[in-house]
């Protein structure tokens, strides 16, 4: 091994112990006052970062603090702190908080070096952010600011002696701004108004570090506007999103209307694809309008009725009704394909005495515009009626799917299921609900005919409203299901009307589904 190659590998293993006894110094003094909490200093806050992964431990995703007592060198490692300072005025409060950190990752551990080539490189980065908050005039006003940089630099050796082969080095930055104000608050009036726009080059990486992930940020550019505004009984929504992105770019627009429990929402967007390289693609454009109408039936007709006690038997309590127009054109290098899209959806629901009914209808449309892009179409009905004994609710419901596909692989499907379930769920506790299902398919085309049937059955365990009283979070969403097949699947193939094969599968298909939500 050369000399360089020495020197290499050694000045970290002393820059690594320099640096260890240093933060041990560090982490003494972060648990002293920065600065004097008078009323003339803000508080200041010092949160450390430190994080290491063992290179050369059997189990290679283990992770200690840099101040445990190890003869093992770090594969990842990440330095740094966070500083958070707020400061109360006369007429709002001021927040900056800047957080500065170092990241290794791959060093030249001993299994670093026995690695193949490609993997024998160490990659260091350095990561500095500083931000802004301010709120004004009772919190009426609010604005954000960030700006971030990063510098990466990679070192990779050459497989021969494992000296420096090349060093490249890369710099990119992140900035944000974000203002939130309102406009007018006095009553039958009300209006806010709130602003985002980022940027973020192509070079900026944050590192392999979990502690960064929060300042993880695409390529591109970003620029949202929205407004609200609420004047007697009428409410007003309006916002547009421009997106620019390594993938491609699009433009958002919404306008939604609220009164008396009728709500009116429109969107219009359209978007481009940026070709893969190495891909036949040249370009892809699409437009997309939709429009939804939703409709609480009791709350419009006491405004449009007020000495109306009760609805008719026949009027559902809510009603929704929704549209969607699209058209899509992709070019390729040797061809164009172009098609049009239309959705139609319309569900209601009624609550009376008898339990509760709901049905709906999904049309969904796809038409050719160009020879190579064949037509289809598939339309689903469903319905559902639930009886509530106290704790207990009984269920069943029947859905039936038809679809159809034109030109070379024309094909024609229907499916009907049915439905049968039983819950039980105490006030503010878990829901426990077990559910048996039958489907049976038919699939069929100019040259061959396709039957199927099978039974399913269900057990879910939804804890979502548990959590929500348990944490007074009413985001919160936690659902178990498990799904298992109860008999065999019966099929048969004929090809031209005759009978060319039947037969059973008698495999016990079986899956597990957990599904978690909350807001960031």
């Amino acid at each position: 091994m050369s000399n360089s190659a020495h020197k290499r590998l050694f000045l970290p293993a002393v820059a690594m112990g320099a640096i260890a006894t240093a933060w041990t110094g560090a982490a003494k003094a972060a648990d002293l006052s920065i600065l004097p909490a008078s009323d003339d200093f803000a508080p200041v806050k010092v949160e450390l970062i430190d994080r290491s992964r063992l290179g050369c431990a059997q189990n290679i995703s283990m992770v200690t603090a840099s101040g445990g007592t190890t003869q093992c060198a770090f594969d990842s490692a990440t330095r740094g702190a966070r500083i958070t300072a707020k400061h109360e005025t006369g007429f709002g409060s001021i927040e900056t908080y800047a957080t500065i950190a170092h990241t290794t990752t791959g060093a030249f551990t001993p299994d670093r070096l026995l690695a193949p080539a490609s993997s024998r490189r160490s990659v260091a980065t350095d990561f500095f952010m500083v931000g802004f908050k301010g709120s004004a005039f009772d919190n009426r006003l609010k604005l954000t600011a960030e700006f971030a940089r990063t510098d990466r630099v990679v070192d990779e050796l050459i497989q021969r002696d494992w000296a420096l082969a090349d060093s490249t080095s890369r710099s990119g930055s992140s900035a944000m701004v974000r203002l939130d104000a309102v406009l007018a608050d006095r009553p039958g009036l009300k209006w806010s108004l709130s602003g985002e726009y980022r940027s973020v080059s192509d070079e900026y990486y944050i590192g392999g570090s979990t502690d960064l992930f929060r300042y993880f940020a695409m390529p591109g550019r970003r620029l949202a506007l929205s407004t609200k505004a609420r004047v007697g009984q009428f409410s007003l929504d309006a916002g547009i999103e421009e997106i620019h992105n390594p993938f491609g770019k699009s433009s958002t627009r919404k306008a939604g209307l609220d009164f008396q429990g009728m709500t009116l929402s429109l969107r219009t967007r359209d978007s481009s694809v940026n070709p893969l390289e190495g891909s036949t693609l040249i370009d892809s454009r699409s437009r997309s309008d939709s429009a939804n109408l939703s409709l609480d039936t009791e709350t419009f007709a006491g405004w449009l009725f007020p000495d109306m006690d009760q609805l008719p038997f026949m009027v559902p309590a809510s009603i929704n009704l929704s549209y969607r127009v699209g058209e899509t054109e992709s070019r390729f290098q040797s061809s164009t394909q172009g098609y049009e899209r239309t959705s139609l959806g319309l569900d209601g629901s009624w609550d009376t005495p008898l339990g509760e009914t709901s049905l709906s209808y999904w049309r969904d449309t796809r038409t050719g515009l160009t020879a190579n892009v064949s037509s289809r179409s598939s339309e689903t009905f469903d319905v559902y009626h639930s009886v509530r004994r106290g704790n207990w609710r009984f269920g069943a419901g029947a859905t039936l799917t038809k679809a159809q596909g034109e030109g070379g692989y024309g094909y024609d499907e229907r499916g009907l299921s049915f439905s049968q379930s039983i819950a039980y769920s105490a006030r503010g506790g878990p829901e426990l609900r077990l559910s048996l299902g039958q489907d049976r398919g038919r699939t069929q085309s100019d040259s061959y005919v396709s039957d199927d049937r099978y039974s399913t059955i269900t057990a879910s365990l939804d804890l979502s409203k548990y959590l929500q009283k348990r944490f007074e979070r009413d985001d919160l969403r936690l659902t178990l299901d498990y799904r298992k097949t109860v008999d065999r699947s019966e099929s048969e193939f004929s090809y031209y009307e005759d009978l060319a094969d039947r037969w059973i599968d008698s495999d016990r298909r079986e899956g597990f589904l957990m599904s978690f939500g909350m807001k960031l």
